[in-house]
């Protein structure tokens, strides 16, 4: 028999808006220009039922489950620590201008250029963490040192910010030379307008660092123990009321941890567009 392992998650995102327009028509132009910013926190709690303990009796010891329970003797314990809840927050902004000039009757040309600023998002707690190749250590924010979870495998190193070279914070550099052109070209042959021929080419850029964090969290913040229960010479490595094994423990198995990183230096991917048409129209 066994404890079932449930798990509570809360989750709440808070997004701010500032969204400013402005359009100017003069002589044959037609301009706009705008900007942006989205202010985003997301809050996240995650609470194992574990926190109390999970005990599996499969009736290893006495062929029977139930007796090996009024024995107290587990074949199996789990024991975890909560997480400090998550608190990623970040702003992007954007800002733009574009001219649409009409030359004559027949050509149009479009063009502008779009600025995006998106920093690297952080947690309020410093509860992310990478990894760094060089010295095969985990990676977390200065704060987030005192928030590692006391049953994290000791054998694993952890190094902070500023011990491994990274940027504090986020944990990643913060790129502002995100400045895209778009430009584009409307062009018809013939008089009646019934043939149009248009062209446009745009560099744009994927927001990625919203959702990073959130693959960042874990690691060395949470987990848990399990222990796996042996009887020599009739003794038990543990029973109740003490149904796990001391983490100091010479006995304990040797500990294993499931990591991720980031390149501190992850650049912003971008696409390049580009298309060529001809509208036709065939109807009278």
């Amino acid at each position: 028999m066994d404890q079932a392992c449930d798990q509570y998650e809360d989750h709440l995102e808070q997004n701010y808006e500032y969204i400013d327009d402005l359009t100017w028509t003069k002589g044959r132009h037609f301009m706009k220009f705008g900007f942006s910013a989205v202010h985003d926190q997301v809050y996240g709690a995650k609470l194992s039922s574990n926190i109390y303990g999970q005990y599996i009796f499969p009736g290893a010891y006495t062929g029977f489950g139930y007796a090996d329970l009024l024995l107290g003797i587990p074949q199996t314990t789990t024991l975890s620590v909560p997480s400090p809840n998550n608190y990623d927050r970040g702003t992007v902004c954007g800002v733009y201008a574009q001219d649409e000039f009409k030359a004559n009757s027949r050509l149009t040309f479009t063009y502008g250029l779009r600025w995006d600023l998106e920093p690297p998002y952080t947690d309020k707690n410093g509860k992310i963490y990478s990894f760094n190749p060089k010295t095969g250590a985990l990676v977390v924010p200065n704060n987030g040192l005192s928030k590692v979870n006391p049953d994290f495998p000791t054998n694993i190193p952890i190094e902070t910010a500023s011990q491994a070279g990274y940027p504090e914070g986020s944990l990643m550099d913060f790129h502002k030379n995100m400045i895209r052109p778009r430009i584009g070209v409307a062009f018809t042959p013939s008089p009646n307008g019934k043939t149009v021929f248009r062209a446009g080419y745009g560099i744009y850029s994927n927001l990625i660092y919203a959702n990073l964090p959130q693959n960042m969290n874990g690691g060395p913040f949470s987990g848990s123990v399990t222990d796996q229960n042996a009887i020599t010479n009739g003794v038990p490595l543990f029973s109740f009321p003490d149904p796990f094994l001391p983490s100091s423990s010479s006995i304990a198995p040797p500990t294993t941890e499931n990591i991720q990183g980031v390149n501190p230096h992850f650049k912003v991917p971008y696409s390049q567009q580009w298309n060529l048409t001809v509208e036709h129209q065939s109807a009278p």
